[in-house]
């Protein structure tokens, strides 16, 4: 009965808020982008990428974390940008907002429903306020499913998906598994 309810609210000008919603998620990320404190966890792949100063030592320096490489392999060509973890935050802050570019802009869900998840805890703060790998694979998804009406053409960029997928963090095998 509430959900109908919901569902039934109609808004001035739509489009003001297809734009003024996605446009404050990124703005409060980048505030949150710059005054963010890193937590250990965070700051383990800043590490491992700050201490790494060729390919084979990033692979090396990585191994004993037991996540794939793309994460540190990202910190690690971003890292020079201003040659302090906050080029990782920004590199995360980045890839979070095309991530919920792409997510308003190709889903078929409607204006409540597109704000509520975007502004709910795993994509506000999980996948974007704290800079960890988790945002690679809420991107890719996104990407995957943006681009899925091209599967009667070519699987290329499922391929590469998938690929990718695979190599951003372990609860993302299984998504790479059940997709591919």
């Amino acid at each position: 009965m509430e959900l109908k309810r919901i569902n039934q609210i109609r808004l001035t000008d739509k489009r003001i808020y297809e734009i003024l919603l996605p446009s404050l998620f990124i703005i409060i990320g980048l505030f949150a982008a710059f005054n963010h404190s890193l937590w250990r966890d965070e700051m383990q792949g800043w590490l491992v990428a700050w201490q790494s100063d060729n390919l084979i030592e990033l692979w090396k320096n990585n191994a004993p974390s037991g996540h794939p490489i793309l994460w540190s392999l990202l910190i690690y060509y971003s890292k020079n940008i201003t040659g302090t973890p906050l080029s990782m935050q920004l590199m995360h802050w980045l890839l979070g907002s095309v991530a919920i570019l792409i997510f308003w802009k190709y889903s078929p869900f409607n204006l409540i429903t597109k704000s509520l998840f975007t502004f709910g805890y795993f994509p506000f703060w999980e996948y974007f306020f704290v800079s960890r790998h988790y945002v690679i694979a809420e991107l890719i998804i996104f990407i995957f499913c943006s681009i899925y009406h091209l599967k009667h053409k070519t699987y290329l960029p499922f391929a590469l998906c998938i690929g990718f997928l695979a190599n951003t963090q372990a609860l993302s095998w299984s998504l790479a598994f059940a997709i591919g």
